[in-house]
C-alpha cells in the first residue's frame, strides 16, 4: 500500500484500515525526452519501450477489489511541467490502500527522481480522516509530544506517503548526465534501474542508483544494450515488475526480480 503508518510503533491499526474501495493503484510512465514543454502526453503504442510499458499497463489485468489509473507524459530536462502534471495526477486520485508506481526513461527517469523527491517536499503525509494530504509535514512533530494540531489522536489518522515501486530506466540528461541526483528517497520501498554506461550521441548514459532504506535493484545492461534502445529490451521485465507489485502483498513481497 502506498501509505505507512507514522508511528509504526503504537499498535494501533494502520491508518488506512476501513477506507472504503475500490482500491485504485496509480501508475505514471515518463518516456524519453519530446518536447520542449515538460508535461507533453506520451504515446501508448509499440514504437517505444516506455510507449510499450504504458499501453501494457492501461491493458493489465486487475486484481479483485481494485483498479487503476495511468498516466503517460514525455520526459524534458528543461521543464518541470511533468513532475507538477505527476503530482497533480497524485492529489486527485490517490488511495492510501492502492500501489503508486512510477515509471521513467532517460529524460523521464530524472523526471521519475525528480517526482519522488518532490512527494517528500510536498505531499509527505496524507490523512485518512479527511481523505486529504496535509499542507504541513507532520513529521515535523514526535508522536508523542503534545501539538495542538498533531495530537496522538490525530496522528493515529495520519500516514507517511510511500511509492512502492520506482522503475528507472538509463535515467540521463545528455551531457550532464554525470551529474544526475541518483540518490533514491527512502519513501519509494523498490527501485528495479536498469542502465548502461556507454554514452549516446547526445552523451547521455545511466549509472547505479544509491539509497537507503530502499530496496534498490541496480542492473547493468552495458555491452548488452544502448542508451537509445533500453527501454526496448526492458519493457516487457518493468511490465512484469509492475503487475507483481499490484497482485502481491506486502508482507509477501521479498524481492522484485530484475531478469530480461
Amino acid at each position: 500500500m502506498s501509505l505507512d503508518p507514522f508511528d509504526s510503533t503504537s499498535g494501533s491499526p494502520h491508518p488506512a484500515a476501513g477506507v472504503p474501495g475500490p482500491i485504485t493503484d496509480l501508475i505514471i510512465v515518463y518516456g524519453g525526452w519530446g518536447a520542449t514543454d515538460g508535461g507533453e502526453p506520451l504515446t501508448a503504442d509499440e514504437t517505444t519501450g516506455a510507449g510499450r510499458v504504458l499501453s501494457r499497463a492501461r491493458g493489465l489485468t486487475d486484481p479483485p477489489g481494485r483498479d487503476k489509473r495511468v498516466l503517460g507524459i514525455q520526459g524534458n530536462l528543461s521543464d518541470l511541467g511533468g513532475v507538477e502534471q505527476g503530482l497533480t495526477f497524485i492529489r486527485r486520485h490517490f488511495h492510501p490502500l492502492g500501489r503508486l508506481i512510477i515509471y521513467g526513461y532517460s529524460a523521464g527517469g530524472t523526471d521519475a527522481l525528480a517526482l519522488c523527491r518532490a512527494i517528500w517536499r510536498e505531499i509527505p503525509n496524507y490523512d485518512v480522516s479527511n481523505r486529504s494530504f496535509l499542507s504541513t509535514r507532520a513529521a515535523l512533530w514526535h508522536p508523542h509530544i503534545t501539538h495542538p494540531r498533531f495530537t496522538p489522536q490525530r496522528l493515529a489518522t495520519i500516514g507517511w506517503v510511500a511509492v512502492d515501486l520506482l522503475i528507472t530506466i538509463d535515467a540521463a540528461a545528455g551531457p550532464f548526465s554525470g551529474g544526475i541526483e541518483r540518490a533514491v528517497p527512502g519513501l519509494v520501498r523498490w527501485n528495479l534501474n536498469y542502465y548502461q554506461t556507454t554514452r549516446s550521441l547526445i552523451l547521455s548514459r545511466g549509472g547505479p542508483n544509491s539509497g537507503s532504506g530502499t530496496g534498490i535493484r541496480n542492473v547493468d545492461l552495458t555491452g548488452r544494450a544502448e542508451h537509445s534502445t533500453i527501454d526496448e529490451l526492458t519493457a516487457d521485465a518493468s511490465v512484469r515488475a509492475i503487475e507483481l507489485i499490484r497482485s502481491t502483498s506486502d508482507a509477501a513481497l521479498t524481492d522484485i526480480p530484475t531478469a530480461l
